[in-house]
C-alpha cells in the first residue's frame, strides 16, 4: 500500500518557507521541555536520541522523565550532552505527583513543552496551560478500541478530556496513529510527522554480525529470527512464540533472538519451556548493538497487538532485514508487499506459514531486503525531520 507522500497530513518535506535554507540559520527556536513518563526501553523514549543526534543551539531542549527508570537511558542522554532529570511521582492520584509536576513546570524556563505519553499528558498538560506555557503533544500508538481494565479505562478517558482541553499542537507518528485518536483532539492544528531513525552504518557491520552469530551458536545455515522490543503484552511475544514452534518443525535449523526487557519475561521463558522450544529461543536482554543484531539475523519478526510507527521495523528494514509483521498501527502503510508479509494478529499459525515461506526461499529473503532498504531511505533524514519539528513550536509560538 504505502504512504501517500502527497496527503496533506503528512510533512514528509522541508516546509516552503524554509527551502533552500540551512537548519542553522533558521530563526532561533524555542527552549523546549520535553516530558516522557519514563526512560525505559521504548520507541518514544528513543526518538529523544534522534533530537539530540540532530540538535545544535537552534533547538535546545531538556528532558525530564515523571519516573525513574533503570534502563541506563538516563545516562546515555546526558553522555550527548542532554540536561536530564527525574520528577519522581507517585500514584497519578497522589497529591504530591501532582505538586511535584506543578513545581517542576513552574520553575521550568523553556515557553515549550512537549509531552509524550499517558502520564505525562495527563499530569503535565493541565498544569503548562495554566501557567502560560504552549503544549505539544506527540502520540505514538494508535488508540485500542477497548480497555480491559477499570485503571486502564480510567487513564483513557483522563487522557482524552486533556487532550480536547489543553493541547496546542498534536503530532502524531503516522496515519493510523493519527485516524484512531481524531474523536480525541480538540480544535488545535495536528500533522503527521513520521518516525526518523539515524542512517545505517556499513562499515565492518559484517564482521561483526558474523562474530556475533557465531557467538550465540548460530552455525553457516541457520535461520536466525530476531525481535527487538520491551517484553510486554502489547507485543504479543506468546503467538511469536506458538508461530515459533511450528516454525521449528519445518525448519528445524532456525532460532528466535529476542532482545529486550520487561514484565512479561519470567512468563515468556515459561512458556518457552512448555512449548519445547527453549533451547533454540534466546532472551538476550537490553542491547546497545541492536544494529548488529538485525545485520546477523535473516527474518525481523514482530507480533504486535497494537503500534504506531515501530521505530524497530525502520531499524530492521533500513539493515536490510526482510519482515513478518502483523497488521497493525502505520506497519501495513510502511512494509510494502514486495518487503515482507503481513498477517492478521493473534494468529500463530499464519505467523508461522509466513516465516517458513520466507524462511524456505533464499532469493525472496534477498529481494526483500533490497526492498526494505529502498523503502527505509525515507525515514533516515534526520535533518529533515528537525526542520519539521521545529516548525512545529515556531508555529505554536507564533499563535
Amino acid at each position: 500500500m504505502g504512504y501517500d507522500f502527497g496527503d496533506p497530513r503528512i510533512v514528509n518535506e522541508i516546509p516552503k518557507e524554509f527551502e533552500n535554507v540551512e537548519v542553522s540559520v533558521l530563526e532561533p527556536c524555542p527552549n523546549v521541555l520535553q516530558v516522557i513518563d519514563n526512560l525505559s526501553v521504548g520507541g518514544a523514549q528513543r526518538l529523544l536520541f534522534a533530537f539530540a543526534d540532530s540538535t545544535d543551539p537552534i533547538m535546545n531542549f531538556r528532558v525530564v522523565a515523571l519516573k525513574a527508570s533503570n534502563s541506563g537511558l538516563a545516562d546515555e542522554l546526558r553522555a550527548q550532552g542532554v540536561d536530564v532529570s527525574i520528577v519522581g511521582i507517585g500514584k497519578l492520584k497522589s497529591i504530591a505527583s501532582w505538586w511535584r509536576v506543578f513545581k517542576m513546570l513552574k520553575t521550568a524556563p523553556e515557553p515549550v513543552v512537549h509531552l509524550h505519553l499517558t502520564y505525562s499528558i495527563i499530569l503535565c498538560a493541565p498544569i503548562a496551560k495554566s501557567i502560560g506555557k504552549k503544549v505539544v503533544v506527540s502520540l505514538h500508538n494508535v488508540r485500542k478500541s477497548s480497555q480491559k481494565t477499570f485503571t486502564k479505562q480510567l487513564l483513557s478517558w483522563l487522557e482524552a478530556i486533556v487532550l480536547r482541553r489543553f493541547v496546542d499542537y498534536y503530532i502524531a507518528v503516522g496515519n493510523a496513529v493519527l485516524d484512531s485518536n481524531l474523536d480525541r483532539m480538540g480544535a488545535a492544528p495536528r500533522q503527521v510527522i513520521l518516525n526518523v531513525i539515524p542512517s545505517p552504518s556499513e562499515e565492518g557491520l559484517s564482521e561483526s554480525a558474523a562474530q556475533l552469530r557465531q557467538s550465540l551458536d548460530a552455525r553457516p545455515g541457520d535461520l536466525v529470527l530476531l525481535s527487538t522490543g520491551r517484553l510486554t503484552p502489547q507485543k504479543d511475544h506468546l503467538t511469536m512464540l506458538s508461530a515459533f514452534a511450528q516454525v521449528l518443525q519445518a525448519l528445524p535449523n532456525s532460532w528466535l533472538w529476542i532482545a529486550g526487557e520487561g514484565a512479561s519475561k519470567p512468563m515468556l521463558e515459561e512458556v518457552a519451556e512448555n512449548l519445547g522450544v527453549a533451547d533454540r529461543v534466546l532472551f538476550l536482554g537490553v542491547r546497545s548493538d541492536v544494529e548488529v543484531l538485525n545485520a546477523a539475523s535473516d527474518i525481523f519478526v514482530l507480533s504486535s497487538a497494537w503500534e504506531g510507527l515501530p521505530l524497530a521495523l525502520l531499524e530492521a528494514m533500513a539493515q536490510g532485514v526482510p519482515v513478518v509483521s502483523t497488521r497493525v498501527g502505520d506497519v501495513p502503510d510502511v512494509l510494502p508487499p514486495n518487503a515482507g508479509f503481513l498477517v492478521d494478529t493473534y494468529d500463530p499459525k499464519s505467523f508461522s506459514a509466513a516465516i517458513i515461506k520466507l524462511g524456505q526461499d533464499d532469493e525472496l529473503r534477498k529481494s526483500m531486503a533490497r526492498n526494505c532498504r529502498q523503502v527505509s531511505k525515507r525515514f533516515v533524514d534526520l535533518g529533515v525531520w528537525k526542520t519539521k519539528i521545529i516548525k512545529t513550536y515556531l508555529q505554536v509560538m507564533s499563535d
